[in-house]
């Protein structure tokens, strides 16, 4: 809109990256689901983020605001089946016969996968902070409040975002319309011996960091949930049970931090 000549202006309560998308892992790859389907115009979606990635990185100097490529193991046979599949008719995904040789994990159970190489993880703040960079640079402005629509009647058109604030909206109050979750994540320091440089995903995740030594494991998907709060016994509890059917040292990770939204 900026590029096209129109005034925008945002209006965000906690800031840029101050809800979900701050604290995500970051992870974005094409092709999500158990049996790992191309997404509809998930290629063009993947081009187009990086896109905007390439021009935040230039603006903010930001270059190690990415990892490239992203390993989804294969843990049931029927995914086996169809992510072997997927490797034989899309040109960006790779089969690969035993993850945890490739990436370095010691495992008594090993497991296949695929390698998706349009895949990337991308650090959210760096990235947020820098694409509102780009778009201040254009002429865009950003006001810190929480407003109503009644306080935007002197604009031409206003774009409700979807996220946890659209709650403070009457008008997207209705039951059928938004169900809020909560997710979860846990800050790790990677230990010393783990030669990992790409972001695993089996049932929850690891997600690399623009750090070296850094990671995070993912996530929980909670509904019914009493607060917003970060709350480390159930996240820890919730995301190592299910990591810890597939990768059995996740438990050795220092946990720093427990991140939700």
């Amino acid at each position: 809109l900026l590029e096209k000549g129109q005034k925008v202006t945002i209006f965000d309560g906690k800031g840029v990256g101050g809800e979900a998308s701050g604290i995500a892992s970051g992870l974005m790859h094409p092709y999500p689901g158990k049996e790992a389907k191309l997404s509809w115009k998930g290629k063009e979606a993947i081009e187009a983020s990086k896109e905007l990635f390439e021009i935040v990185a230039k603006k903010t100097k930001s270059l190690n605001m990415l990892r490239k490529g992203v390993i989804r193991l294969a843990l049931t046979e029927k995914q086996k089946a169809t992510f072997l599949q997927r490797s034989l008719t899309c040109d960006d995904v790779e089969w690969i016969e035993d993850v945890y040789s490739q990436i370095g994990i010691p495992q008594e159970i090993c497991f296949p996968g695929i390698f998706i190489r349009s895949g990337v993880t991308v650090c959210p703040t760096f990235y947020l902070k820098g694409l509102w960079e780009v778009c201040r640079a254009k002429g865009g402005r950003f006001i810190k409040k929480n407003v109503t629509l009644k306080d935007l009647k002197s604009f031409d058109q206003v774009a409700i975002a979807a996220g946890r604030g659209v709650c403070a909206f009457k008008e997207c109050r209705a039951e059928h319309l938004i169900k809020l979750n909560k997710g979860q994540i846990l800050k790790c320091q990677k230990p010393s011996y783990l030669k990992l440089n790409r972001s695993v995903i089996g049932k929850g995740y690891i997600a690399l960091s623009q750090l070296n030594d850094i990671c995070y494991l993912g996530s929980t998907y909670e509904r019914g949930f009493l607060k917003e709060t970060p709350c480390l016994k159930t996240a820890k509890g919730l995301i190592l049970s299910q990591l810890s059917k597939h990768f059995s040292l996740c438990s050795e990770f220092k946990i720093l931090k427990c991140l939700s939204a």
